[in-house]
């Protein structure tokens, strides 16, 4: 993929040149910084890369500005070149790097890297999105309980002609405010509010309530009196519709788009204190109807004008119902399509994520206020000169919207299309394959729906997913910032067995839960673009009753592990479970508490039948009291000594031998002789307490030594990290069984 490296500030090449100075690391930075500059003439960039890390070996730390100077532009360079190799991870950790030294530039030697510390922060969120799986269910995710919210579902529709009623359940109708200079051409609901008689029961009514000089002058006269019989009027006409139809959900959005205003640019302060009392304006005289069935929406744009955020706007949570968004998708003529450049924080480009652009709305209101998708539209012609859209780009555009908006972000309520023509063309009728596209999206979108009643679904991560089904329809979402040409593959496996393979979204893959045992089950994706292979697995039970639930989301067990069946197999058999909901560490070392808990769970013991501990060092009430009690008196461990277990302690592999040595005995199960018996080199050094476990494990096929130089080394004070006591337990349990 080629992609175009924008320009960055030299200041690392200018600073170099004064060769007077002289610093440690002097002449391997030359001999580094000559390969740089070969390696960017050249555009090489693995050579630029190597070059780069030979510039960091030369200060790797760096005390002073010349140094940081000269390091800091080819972190930038490399992080840019790795990103376009593909190799994500890497670019991350570069550009973190880059921030780390242009903030210590910036603070003590006075340079500016205004730009850089917005741009280089929204590109590593967009290298950083980490996969997800999501079902649809019943349950009600996100409530709350607002003026028309409903429990579950999504409400959808147009605001254009293409409007059905036995298909949509959501219509947007669009009223301007008079002009403020002569007062004259304002639009009034009774006329521009048509069609809302076509809702079903329970439909969702948005009435865009617009000023028509979005600026400081058209929210000053909204502020004063000269538009005073207008809005009265206005709102007066709105309580008519309320009570014409008090069986559907009016949402009334004022100003919208604020953020985004041009005076926002020079008039920052002033256009956030006059909006604010502009909206509360209109919203008292809205709430003096007393209507139960109408509310506020504050909508802001996906993206800010830079001086401003949405949250600067926001009028305040008493004249707030909702927070809605408006989100367009046409090919920006000022896309450069670069890494290092401003299609990160614009979202442009190869950046050009839906679920980035709306979410910091969304983390900011979401978790107060449910939201809407106030307007959304996606081009595929224009009519403006010098500008250009597609038809490709905005059915993918469309696809990646409408089938993640309300999965990713459950707060999503409702999702209105803009059906008109600007100077771009967004209307449905005008080209048939984007109007099929958007009623396939709607149709397979599970929680969006033609009647929506609150016994609708609702998109939810499996981790949160419990409810009794013979089947479950499992998508993924995942995103890497590469133009679609680039192929992103997803792989699905079910108890470690590869099971589906797609490279469109919404990666979907069907679990038939009634073909699945009681117990517990892996189900994991893998999501392959480039050198990077993001990984999610998610440890599944399945109760005797059919209810499904997630005990485990693991992000750090990736299929090609080497560990990775002995891992799954010991998720799915409770032998192990995560050190946290999201991580399992397969390469932290085994803790003496976390080994005797995994054999407690092998064994099935009744740990909490324990009520004093044998030991100083170990509470019955911690998480591990119990079953080391239990391994103390079936004689599987004895101590340290001097009254204590050390639980903390990391387990040697000779410790790990034994207490497998004693819980074979203590469970009757007796260890086959499989194996020829291996002379260790370092066999003087095993524990005579250990001795004859080692040597009992060893033929028994459980563990193994380690080949160097042509001998075989046991290490016995080694730890055993948690993967290769995976592996041991599976060996184990297979003997076992």
């Amino acid at each position: 993929m080629k992609r175009v490296i924008s320009a960055v500030l030299a200041v690392c090449l200018m600073l170099s040149a004064f060769s007077v100075f002289c610093f440690a690391g002097e002449s391997e930075y030359w001999a580094a910084q000559k390969a740089y500059l070969a390696a960017v003439e050249s555009g090489n960039k693995d050579a630029l890369i190597a070059a780069v890390k030979m510039i960091e070996k030369a200060y790797p730390n760096p005390s002073n500005s010349i140094e940081y100077g000269r390091v800091a532009t080819p972190l930038l360079k490399a992080a840019g070149a790795l990103e376009e190799k593909l190799r994500f991870d890497e670019a991350i950790a570069y550009y973190k790097k880059y921030l780390k030294y242009i903030t210590w530039l910036e603070k003590n030697a006075g340079l500016n890297y205004y730009d850089h510390q917005l741009n280089i922060p929204k590109t590593i969120e967009h290298l950083s999105v980490q996969p997800e799986i999501y079902a649809a269910t019943t349950k009600t995710v996100v409530d709350h309980k607002a003026i028309n919210e409903p429990a579950a579902g999504t409400y959808f529709g147009v605001c254009g002609t293409n409007f059905d009623l036995t298909k949509q359940s959501a219509l947007l109708r669009y009223t301007n405010f008079p002009k403020a200079a002569t007062n004259t051409g304002g639009e009034y609901f009774a006329s521009r509010v048509t069609s809302y008689d076509q809702l079903q029961e329970g439909g969702f009514l948005e009435i865009a309530w617009n000023l028509s000089d979005e600026d400081l002058n058209g929210l000053n006269a909204v502020n004063g009196t000269k538009f005073d019989k207008y809005i009265d009027d206005n709102i007066k006409q709105l309580g008519d519709i309320a009570d014409d139809r008090p069986d559907i959900r009016i949402m009334l959005r004022f100003g919208a788009e604020v953020n985004n205003w041009n005076d926002n640019t020079t008039k920052s302060k002033q256009v956030v204190s006059a909006f604010k009392s502009a909206y509360i304006k209109i919203a008292k005289k809205v709430r003096a109807l007393k209507k139960t069935n109408i509310a506020l929406v504050y909508s802001p744009n996906d993206i800010n004008n830079r001086m401003v955020t949405a949250a600067d706007f926001y009028p305040g949570d008493s004249y707030v119902d909702w927070v809605g968004i408006s989100s367009y998708y046409a090919i920006s003529p000022s896309a450069l399509n670069s890494v290092n450049s401003t299609d990160a924080y614009y979202c442009r480009g190869y950046y050009e994520n839906p679920m980035i652009r709306v979410k910091e709305i969304i983390e900011t209101f979401g978790t107060k206020k449910p939201i809407m998708i106030s307007e959304c539209g996606f081009a595929y012609a224009t009519t403006a000169s010098g500008d250009y859209q597609t038809q490709a780009h905005a059915v993918q555009k469309m696809k990646e919207f409408y089938t993640y908006i309300n999965m990713v972000y459950p707060c999503v309520k409702a999702v209105l299309y803009f059906d008109q023509d600007t100077t771009r063309k967004y209307s449905l009728g005008g080209n048939a394959t984007v109007q099929k596209t958007f009623n396939s999206l709607v149709k397979s979108n599970e929680s969006m729906a033609s009647s929506l009643t609150d016994t609708g679904k609702t998109y939810t991560k499996l981790d949160n997913f419990k409810e009794v089904v013979d089947s479950l329809t499992l998508n993924a979402y995942a995103y890497y910032p590469v133009p679609s040409s680039t192929t992103v593959t997803c792989t699905w496996y079910l108890d470690g067995k590869k099971v589906a393979s797609q490279t469109a979204i919404p990666y979907s893959y069907k679990l038939s839960v009634a073909g699945l045992k009681t117990g517990k089950h892996t189900v994991a994706i893998s999501v392959k673009c480039g050198s990077a292979d993001r990984t999610v697995v998610k440890v599944l039970n399945k109760a005797e009753n059919g209810t499904v639930t997630c005990t485990n989301s693991l992000r750090d067990v990736p299929p090609t592990h080497w560990a990775y069946k002995n891992i799954d197999y010991c998720l799915r058999g409770g032998i192990f479970g995560g050190t946290s909901f999201a991580t399992f560490e397969p390469e932290t070392v085994m803790t003496r508490a976390m080994f005797v808990q995994v054999l407690a769970n092998i064994s099935g013991a009744n740990t909490r039948a324990y009520k004093t501990s044998a030991f100083s060092d170990v509470r019955i009430g911690d998480w591990y009291g119990g079953a080391v009690m239990w391994a103390y008196s079936n004689k599987i461990v004895s101590g340290i000594g001097k009254g204590t277990f050390r639980p903390n302690d990391s387990v040697t592999r000779e410790q790990m031998c034994v207490m497998l040595y004693n819980f074979a005995a203590a469970t009757k199960t007796k260890l086959p002789a499989t194996q020829k018996a291996v002379s260790f080199a370092d066999t003087s050094r095993i524990g005579s307490w250990a001795k004859t476990a080692v040597t009992a494990c060893q033929r028994a096929g459980i563990i193994s030594g380690m080949t160097e130089n042509g001998k075989a080394y046991f290490k016995p004070q080694a730890g055993a990290s948690r993967c290769q006591a995976c592996t041991v337990f599976r060996l184990y349990d297979g003997i076992a069984k």
